[in-house]
């Protein structure tokens, strides 16, 4: 039994190799078929057809290359474009930027200048208002000194119309209708100022109370000037009002 298995095998390996064979033989004459057509085609080209065909390979490549090298060159260009146009950007950007800059410097100049203006008008219209402050208390001074030297007009008429051995009743007339007018004018009620008798029997004009309220105005207002921070003891407002201030207090009585 195993000799006729071992003859059945080799019998097929022996089929199978000869069918390996066949096939071997015919992809050989296929082959030699395949180069003897390609021999024959070669051989039937003329040598001038295959340069000319060589020359046109060439000139394709060439053109080929060329336009390689052309499109190297274009991206290379572009690329240089690309970073001209980026620092044309960024130059545009930091000039745009300089000119707000310089817009926003020159609009807070201008309205430093006109905050600068403000100020120096609310201050002129401030030393304006002082300075007719001014004109009025020194007018009102000026009243009081008036006001002192009809006094002692009045003392002195009074004074001679005592020596005079006048009445009692004609010492008590009116003064000169010019002084009472002038005394009215001033705030003295019915042109006779108030006045006591001392000792001697001689009137004495009592102390008016308007100078004291004046000089404490006065005072005060010196105070607020100085308390505010915008003035100082050597400001010349504040300098008159201490003349005013000394002045009142030398004519109070």
């Amino acid at each position: 039994e195993r000799e006729k298995q071992r003859h059945t095998d080799l019998e097929e390996q022996v089929a199978l190799a000869g069918e390996a064979k066949a096939r071997a033989e015919k992809r050989i004459e296929e082959v030699e078929q395949d180069f003897d057509r390609f021999r024959r085609a070669h051989r039937r080209m003329p040598e001038a057809e295959l340069q000319t065909k060589i020359a046109r390979l060439a000139g394709e490549k060439a053109e080929v290359e060329g336009r390689i090298e052309k499109e190297r060159a274009d991206k290379n260009q572009a690329l240089l474009d690309k970073e001209k146009y980026r620092l044309q950007i960024h130059h545009l950007t930091r000039a745009l930027q300089r000119e707000q800059e310089r817009r926003l410097a020159s609009a807070q100049q201008e309205i430093e200048q006109l905050r600068v203006q403000y100020l120096a008008r609310e201050e002129k219209f401030v030393l304006d208002g002082d300075r007719q402050e001014l004109r009025n208390i020194k007018r009102e001074l000026d009243d009081l000194r008036k006001m002192n030297i009809n006094h002692e007009v009045y003392r002195q008429e009074s004074t001679e119309a005592k020596h005079g051995h006048q009445s009692e009743a004609s010492g008590r007339r009116s003064p000169h209708p010019k002084s009472r007018d002038h005394l009215r004018s001033h705030g003295v009620p019915n042109g006779v100022p108030a006045f006591k008798s001392d000792q001697s029997g001689l009137s004495h004009v009592s102390p008016q109370p308007i100078k004291s309220s004046e000089t404490e105005r006065l005072h005060r207002e010196r105070t607020e000037l100085l308390e505010s921070g915008q003035y100082t003891v050597d400001d010349p407002i504040v300098v008159q009002l201490s003349c005013l201030i000394d002045v009142a207090e030398k004519n109070i009585p």
